[in-house]
């Protein structure tokens, strides 16, 4: 019997509706699968064609094989972009890996095995070639963030022509960009012609690693030799340890150094060697340093030191435009050079049959006995500001190996730049056993001419 107000031999509404909503699932499902199934069939044509129009929209000339694709990795071999004659970038294989989700997977992971950059640094400016769109693109004025992706390097290799020479990279290892990242980074060069100076074999290696977001590099600069004839400056044997990091930003960074060398000149004076440590931090285009360097067997034609050490601050500011410099300075086995020594020699002969003759012996003598395990203290205060540059030296003492003071000088300032002169001032007084007391006050004029008031015992 019928119910509810149905007749016997009607179909039933509810009944029509649920099996048209099962067909149409039906359908829909078979064509899905359809769908996903031509997908798959043709998943290495969808990857090329978006490999494809990723170096197209850049003008990136590219060739490569597609050796494998699916859901979680896509495999490519024999990459070479830019120019095929000169390629920019090669790489034997590269493995790509992505989580799929809706729209367009997530990069995971990127493996390069054995790849090859090619680059040049002219003018200021780093470039890769036709790279250089994909890498340095346009600004959109959001901070730098690293990437969420794993990055890994086999035997990774490159070379850069600068404006100073050829300098080789390698770099082999990986991890996650924002926290995890350790690799083995070297850079070598034959020589580097820098302005005015040349650097011979310098050599950079160290381990390049990401904490947190923040870049580190901690490894050895080594050069051979270090020669700017110009400022009659050159270093031999030099290594400067390093143990740098960088904020996110990437702008600022903070980190310490130690640095050894062997023998070195300027101008007219040499060392044996020269060690000192330090920290040193970059904030907003300034640079604040702490230093600690001792140099052995100092010599000049005025004067030498068997050790010579400076202690102190350097700071920067505005581009430096401003440099401010304060130490301390201490010697040991301070001795008179070859010239002040023959200075002397040629005054006593000069003088010779008048009274100053055994006065001025005299002098040398004691000065030669006196001077025997001397000491040099001194403190100092340097500034440039543009073309301006003072000196402040509130006390610099020589002292003889018996202890008295040989030599003092304080409350002294030294001007240059400008248009006048440079100018001096300062107190000054000597003393030690069979040498003239004096003292006084050394000043320069406005019209360059120095004056000097003394009073000698």
């Amino acid at each position: 019997m019928a119910q509810n107000g149905e007749k016997e031999g009607e179909p039933n509404p509810r009944g029509r509706k649920r099996r048209w909503l099962r067909n149409a699932l039906r359908i829909f499902a078979v064509v899905l699968v359809l769908a996903l199934l031509i997908a798959w069939l043709q998943r290495k044509e969808i990857a090329d064609t978006f490999i494809e129009d990723l170096f197209a929209e850049n003008n990136i000339r590219a060739t490569y094989d597609v050796d494998s694709i699916s859901p979680t990795r896509q495999v490519l071999s024999n990459l070479v972009l830019g120019d095929p004659d000169r390629p920019d970038v090669t790489i034997e294989r590269l493995e790509i890996g992505t989580k799929p989700r809706f729209g367009l997977p997530d990069l995971t992971e990127i493996l390069l095995v054995r790849p090859r950059v090619f680059g040049s640094y002219r003018d200021g400016t780093l470039s890769f070639g036709e790279l250089d769109s994909l890498l340095f693109g346009e600004e959109d004025g959001e901070p730098f963030e690293f990437p969420d992706v794993i990055l890994l390097v086999e035997d990774g290799r490159g070379l850069i022509e600068t404006d100073f020479g050829r300098v080789g990279l390698k770099l082999v290892g990986g991890g996650h960009l924002r926290g995890g990242f350790r690799a083995e980074l070297a850079a070598v060069a034959n020589n580097l012609t820098l302005p005015g100076c040349t650097v011979d074999r310098p050599t950079l290696y160290g381990e390049l690693s990401i904490d947190a977001e923040r870049p580190r590099f901690a490894g050895p600069l080594r050069f051979a030799d270090l020669s700017c004839p110009g400022q009659g400056f050159a270093l031999a044997e030099t290594t400067l340890q390093v143990d740098a990091q960088a904020d996110r930003n990437l702008s600022d960074l903070e980190g310490s150094y130690a640095v050894t060398t062997g023998r070195g000149t300027l101008s007219s004076a040499r060392i044996a060697g020269l060690a000192g440590d330090g920290q040193f931090s970059w904030r907003d285009g300034n640079l604040n340093a702490l230093y600690d360097v001792t140099a052995n067997t100092v010599q000049s034609p005025f004067a030498s030191a068997a050790e010579l050490s400076l202690e102190g601050r350097l700071r920067t500011a505005e581009d430096f435009a401003r440099i401010e410099v304060e130490g301390d300075l201490a010697g040991n086995g301070v001795a008179l050079g070859a010239d002040i020594d023959a200075q002397l020699a040629s005054a006593v002969a000069a003088s010779d049959g008048t009274l100053a003759a055994p006065l001025l012996s005299k002098l040398r003598t004691n000065l030669a006995r006196s001077m025997r395990g001397s000491t040099l203290s001194a403190s100092f205060d340097a500034r440039t500001i543009g073309e301006l540059t003072s000196i402040t030296i509130p006390e610099a003492r020589l002292r003889g190996g018996g202890g008295a003071t040989l030599f003092a000088l304080s409350r002294a300032r030294l001007a240059l730049g400008g248009q006048g002169l440079p100018r001096f001032s300062g107190n000054l007084a000597t003393g030690g056993a069979g040498l003239p007391q004096v003292t006084g006050r050394m000043e320069q004029g406005g019209n360059g001419a120095l004056e000097l008031r003394l009073a000698m015992r």
